[in-house]
């Protein structure tokens, strides 16, 4: 079998991960961090040690030391699952066969940053789970296609129930292209050309935020699109951020056109329901002394 290393530090590379290992896949070496800005952070030495893996902690993925790291083991692939930095082309002449990469979107559509939080948030039908040859140090997500298989987004997905069936998708197909590998069967096929896709830029904490001149549906996508393991959306009401960790549509027969958006129009149980540009919205939050009056504008 062809030697391979592992790069990761998320959640999905985790999952991954212990999934080759179940699966007999050999794993000559895990490198992996101890700390990430990511909210889906995880740290692979425990799965490592317990494997008898060698695991390497990366500092600076493309400093001298992973550089030798990486040139000690001399693998014949790399595969890189979560990793929040680009190789460079030092890293990626290292392994004698390929570098394999992974994006949850329909490469070449959507390349870049929080692919899961976007499909949401945008209201995609449908997403993919792409797996690509790592080619190129400055064009993220641009290599040519491995495997892609397409995965249909429900109504109500939540980004936990994307993201897990993303990586269960993701672990089986990764799974066929080692054994490809092992039985001499690997291809690729041409992705199509970059100037038909485009990059999603990264998320900014501004992004999370409701504004109640949105309507009820999309503003109910975006507190599933940043539901755990993403940090939640939220709003300012009197200079404090309030999170909120759930929303339900509200279909009334009464009508509220003549109330403007961001007005607390009555109570369900201990849940405000709030005017939004055409419906109502039953908030869920996390501050306990939440409690505006009935009437109360939030904006």
């Amino acid at each position: 079998m062809r030697k391979l290393v592992f790069f990761g530090c998320n959640l999905s590379s985790y999952v991954i991960l212990e999934y080759l290992i179940n699966k007999k896949i050999r794993i000559e070496a895990i490198f992996t961090k101890k700390k990430s800005y990511n909210h889906d952070f995880v740290d692979l030495t425990n799965i490592a040690k317990k494997n008898k893996i060698q695991s390497i902690y990366v500092n600076k993925t493309n400093s001298k030391r992973t550089i030798n790291k990486l040139k000690k083991i001399n693998p014949d692939y790399l595969i890189c699952i979560g990793w929040p930095v680009l190789f460079r082309k030092k890293i990626l002449s290292i392994p004698k066969k390929n570098s394999i990469g992974f994006h949850p979107s329909e490469l070449p559509k959507n390349r870049g940053r929080h692919p899961i939080i976007w499909s949401i948030v945008l209201g995609l039908k449908y997403t993919a789970s792409s797996f690509f040859l790592i080619n190129s140090a400055k064009i993220p997500d641009s290599g040519n296609i491995i495997s892609q298989k397409k995965i249909y987004i429900k109504k109500n997905y939540s980004s936990k129930d994307l993201y897990l069936k993303i990586i269960s998708k993701a672990s089986y197909q990764l799974l066929e292209i080692i054994n490809k590998i092992k039985n001499k069967k690997f291809k690729t096929f041409n992705n199509k050309k970059l100037k038909n896709g485009n990059v999603w830029r990264k998320r900014s904490e501004k992004d999370g935020e409701i504004d109640w001149r949105m309507n009820a549906a999309s503003i109910n996508r975006l507190t599933r699109a940043l539901s755990p393991p993403y940090p939640y959306a939220y709003f300012i009401y009197k200079k404090k951020k309030i999170t909120v960790f759930k929303t339900e549509i509200i279909n009334s027969s009464i009508k509220y056109f003549n109330i403007e958006p961001g007005r607390v129009v009555l109570y369900q149980r201990r849940n405000p329901v709030i005017k939004c540009s055409d419906k109502l919205l039953k908030i869920y939050v996390k501050d306990k002394n939440f409690n505006p009056k009935k009437g109360e504008s939030l904006v």
